[in-house]
C-alpha cells in the first residue's frame, strides 16, 4: 500500500511540474493522494522482480493497473535497507486527464522507489 504525495511530482522543467499539479492534470488541490495498493504477491519478488498487479487510485478514479518489480537488494549480504522500485504505464484518460489529447500524449511512465527497514 503505497501513498504518494501528488505535490511531489516533479518534472525536467518547473513551469511543466506546475502545469502537471493543475487542474488539468493531476489537480493537486482536490486530490492531494495518489495511492497503489498492490494484490498479495510472494515475497521473492522483491528480490528477483516480476509482475505486481493492484489497483491505482488517482484524481478520485480507481483502476486495476499492472506494474513491474525490478530485482532488488532485499535480503542480500545482510543489508540494513531495501531499495524496491517499481515501475509501470498508465493512460491518463483513464483517470480523467484529457487535456491535449492526442497531440499530448496519452502515455504516462510512472516509477515508484520505496525504501524499506527492518522492525
Amino acid at each position: 500500500d503505497a501513498r504518494i504525495d501528488a505535490s511531489s511530482v516533479v518534472m525536467p522543467n518547473p513551469s511543466h511540474t506546475d502545469w502537471v499539479k493543475s487542474a488539468e492534470f493531476f489537480d493537486v488541490a482536490t486530490h492531494p493522494e495518489i495511492r497503489f495498493r498492490s494484490a498479495e504477491f510472494p515475497l521473492a519478488v522483491l528480490v528477483d522482480g516480476g509482475a505486481l498487479d493492484g489497483s491505482l487510485s488517482l484524481r478520485g478514479r480507481t483502476r486495476g493497473v499492472r506494474f513491474v518489480v525490478a530485482p532488488g537488494q532485499c535480503a542480500v549480504d545482510g543489508a540494513e535497507t531495501c531499495t524496491v522500485v517499481v515501475r509501470g504505464n498508465i493512460r491518463r484518460s483513464d483517470f480523467g486527464m484529457r487535456t491535449g489529447l492526442p497531440s499530448l500524449g496519452d502515455a504516462v511512465r510512472l516509477r515508484i522507489q520505496v525504501e524499506a527497514y527492518p522492525s
